[in-house]
């Protein structure tokens, strides 16, 4: 359904109908859970790197970026 929305122009209603379809399937809970096994491999990638303000810094922006994206991400 999504495929014979996108294409084209949207109008209010056809833009209203993609977010509808978009939200209503897997695909979000699929990137979320994606994005957290990346940010879960970025913080265990620090383990080797010592324990320095840097490295913390290094540990504590992926979950950081995911949670901006996230918040700007909601209706």
């Amino acid at each position: 359904e999504l495929r014979s929305i996108l294409g084209a122009p949207l109008g209010a209603a056809d833009r209203s109908r993609a977010l509808d379809v978009v939200r209503s399937g897997e695909g979000i809970a699929s990137a979320i859970a994606t994005a957290r096994r990346f940010v879960d491999d970025a913080v265990a990638a620090c383990d080797s790197l010592g324990d320095t303000a840097t490295v913390q810094a290094l540990r504590d922006a992926p979950a950081a970026l995911l949670a901006t994206v996230m918040s700007s991400a909601r209706p």
